[in-house]
């Protein structure tokens, strides 16, 4: 999975766009999410969907001059995989300690792409989007209860900091 996350970072639209496809299908294979155990889960954040968002954010490989949204597209499709991926296996992944690290790690890179000033119209309401369904996902599971309480106060904190950032600049993308 790790080297199909590289090549959907590649300079070739045709070939990130199947990456990301294989990815999709990866993830979505049945015998996967009954196979893998809470930390499993973890391990393809941290190696696999974390540093695909990462390598996507800083534009590395750079934007083909041929293809100037085809990034984006990888972006969006990137993101909306992530979340998918949390909310397919949400019950497995709020049992890890780590969780609250993971849900914030995946807000914060939210936060940078939305900072990016390529960050499009279209990108910034797919992130908007995707934000708020997590959120809604994770109120209705539960999960800002105990035992991770506090992760409720962090979320409220920083989504309030992003609306007032984000409706504070001259280009606002965000109305959360």
């Amino acid at each position: 999975m790790q080297a199909i996350a590289r090549m959907a970072c590649d300079c070739r639209r045709l070939i990130r766009k199947q990456a990301l496809e294989a990815l999709g299908t990866a993830f979505r294979v049945p015998a996967l999410g009954e196979l893998m155990i809470p930390a499993d889960w973890e391990d393809c954040f941290a190696e696999v969907l974390f540093p695909l968002l990462s390598r996507l954010l800083t534009g590395s490989p750079p934007i083909s001059p041929m293809d100037p949204i085809g990034m984006e597209e990888a972006r969006i499709r990137a993101i909306q995989l992530a979340c998918k991926v949390l909310l397919g296996n949400l019950t497995k992944i709020t049992s890890l300690k780590s969780f609250p690290d993971l849900f914030l790690r995946l807000f914060d890179l939210m936060d940078q792409f939305l900072e990016e000033n390529a960050c499009s119209d279209l990108l910034a309401e797919v992130i908007q989007e995707s934000l708020k369904n997590c959120l809604l996902v994770c109120e209705n599971f539960g999960v800002f209860q105990d035992p991770i309480e506090g992760l409720k106060a962090e979320i409220s904190g920083r989504l309030e900091a992003l609306t007032v950032k984000h409706s504070n600049s001259a280009n606002s993308k965000v109305a959360l």
